[in-house]
């Protein structure tokens, strides 16, 4: 599974790594999954206009 994350203007690439390991793991402790965690530039990701779209199915038929 894939996440992807905003990062907090400032933030150094230090902190992104940091970060990024730690939000994987939170995913693997919760839910039991190995998660790849990206964090990219704040503004960056689709925001919701209408219905929440939670999951992105990117799997190959």
């Amino acid at each position: 599974m894939t996440v992807r994350v905003e990062t907090r203007p400032g933030t150094g690439p230090e902190q992104r790594e940091a970060a990024a390991g730690a939000i994987a793991q939170a995913v693997k402790d919760g839910i039991g999954i190995t998660a790849d965690v990206t964090v990219v530039e704040p503004e960056t990701l689709e925001r919701s206009v209408g219905k929440i779209r939670r999951v992105k199915d990117l799997r190959e038929a």
